[in-house]
C-alpha cells in the first residue's frame, strides 16, 4: 500500500511541475502592422428620372378598373385598416394596371411616415419593387418577391420626416398584366 501511495504521490508531483504556466519569451515582431479601418462606403443612389409628379386626380377612376378584391377600393373608401397605421390615417397614393413596369414620381403629404404597397398579377411571376426619395434618390426598401392571380403580395416600411415625394420603381420578371397600389400612412407610436 506505502508503494502505490508514493507512486502516486511522484505522478502528481510531476504533473503539477510540468503542467505549471510558465511565461514564453518571444522576440517582439520586426513590425506590427497597425490594422486600418475599413472606409464605409455610402449605399449608392437610386437615380431619379425626370418623371411628371403622378396625379391623384381620376383615381376613383382608375382604381375602378382593378381586380375587385383590390385594397384600394377600401383604401378610397376609408374602410382600409392596416396594423401599422393611426386608425384612419391610410392615403391611397397611386393605383395603377399595366403590361409590364411601372415608375413614378408620388407626393407624400407631410404627416406621412409610413409608405406601403400590394402588387397583383395576372400570372405567377417574379417581381422587383423599390422605392426612393423623389429627389436625391435615398433608397427606403422595397420587396423582391412574387405575385399572382390569387392574392396580392405586399409590404411597408417608415420614412424619414420632410420626405416630400417619393420614386417608385416597379419590374416585373415577365410581361404581365399587373395592378401596383401605393399608398402612405402616420405609424402607430412605439410604446416600447
Amino acid at each position: 500500500m506505502k508503494r502505490y501511495l508514493t507512486t502516486a504521490l511522484a505522478a502528481a508531483l510531476l504533473a503539477s511541475a510540468t503542467t505549471g504556466c510558465v511565461p514564453l519569451e518571444l522576440p517582439p515582431p520586426a513590425s506590427s502592422p497597425v490594422a486600418e479601418p475599413l472606409p464605409v462606403e455610402p449605399a449608392p443612389n437610386t437615380p431619379v428620372p425626370d418623371l411628371k409628379t403622378y396625379s391623384t386626380e381620376e383615381l376613383a377612376e382608375r382604381v375602378s378598373g382593378l381586380s375587385k378584391s383590390s385594397p384600394a377600393r377600401a383604401m378610397l373608401e376609408g374602410t382600409f385598416t392596416y396594423d401599422s397605421a393611426v386608425p384612419g390615417s391610410v392615403e391611397l397614393l397611386y393605383a395603377e394596371k399595366s403590361e409590364g413596369g411601372q415608375r413614378a414620381i408620388i407626393q407624400l403629404h407631410d404627416e406621412a411616415n409610413g409608405i406601403g404597397h400590394f402588387v397583383w398579377c395576372a400570372e405567377e411571376t417574379r417581381y422587383s419593387l423599390n422605392i426612393a426619395d423623389g429627389t436625391t434618390g435615398s433608397d427606403y426598401g422595397g420587396a423582391s418577391s412574387s405575385c399572382s392571380p390569387s392574392s396580392s403580395s405586399g409590404g411597408s416600411g417608415g420614412l424619414p420626416d420632410g420626405v416630400g415625394s417619393v420614386f417608385l420603381d416597379f419590374g416585373p420578371s415577365a410581361e404581365v398584366s399587373a395592378e401596383v397600389i401605393v399608398f402612405s400612412y402616420i405609424q402607430v407610436p412605439f410604446d416600447g
